[in-house]
């Protein structure tokens, strides 16, 4: 035998007797051993990552967790947490996760929700005005200050602030800028935010920038 594979085939190990259970099967058996743990209660990544904290040699993941049920460990959760909390590079090319996940989604049919981790296609989307405010304060050179990491890491899109139920003025700050538009009068500024609020809830869902530059003509104009 060159190696043991402890296996969570259903998915039901708590991450905290995860650690117990590979010291105590390492104390018994001389060789190394691998992980193979699913996903049914979201803690295959953060099992593997017990795992391996407490000796395991070998993680089973897989590309955005695609595998039986709820799937498996996800590679990206398990390789990028080592890398951005532990210190440890594991030598994959960070930069093509979001696409080799896209792609993975493309050939399978496997669907994830928009905002997941690491590959969700929405996930630097900025909507909330509060935050939008904290990104154009952060952006310049203290950008870990609002994300875990910085998204061009792992080939994702850069943030982008959108536009919709719950924007506020720092948004309407920024598309008046890109639009080249000029306000200072806060209350025309909360009349766009209300009207945004209206139209997002009429359309259930986030407004274009053609959308928000006919609102800002009908109140400024």
């Amino acid at each position: 035998m060159d190696s043991l594979a402890v296996v969570d085939t259903m998915g039901g190990l708590a991450p905290h007797a995860c650690s117990y259970l590979i010291r105590q099967v390492k104390k018994a058996i001389n060789k190394p051993l691998e992980v193979h743990f699913h996903d049914d209660f979201g803690c295959g990544a953060a099992n593997t990552l017990m795992a391996l904290s407490a000796g395991a040699e070998v993680a089973h993941t897989t590309i955005t967790g695609i595998g039986e049920r709820a799937g498996n460990a996800p590679y990206e959760d398990v390789a990028l947490s080592l890398l951005t909390m532990y210190g440890i590079d594991t030598g994959l090319k960070y930069e093509k996760m979001y696409k080799l996940s896209a792609m993975m989604r493309e050939f399978s049919g496997h669907v994830i929700p928009s905002n997941r981790g690491i590959v969700g296609p929405t996930l630097a989307d900025i909507e909330s005005g509060i935050v939008a405010d904290w990104y154009v304060n952060a952006k310049d050179g203290h950008l870990l200050e609002l994300c875990p990491y910085q998204y061009s890491l792992v080939g994702h899109p850069d943030v982008q602030v959108v536009i919709g139920k719950n924007s506020g003025i720092p948004t309407v700050d920024i598309y008046l800028d890109q639009l080249g538009l000029q306000c200072s009068n806060k209350d025309q500024k909360m009349e766009m935010v209300n009207m945004i609020r209206q139209k997002s809830f009429e359309k259930m869902g986030l407004l274009t920038v053609g959308e928000f530059a006919d609102i800002a003509h009908k109140v400024l104009d």
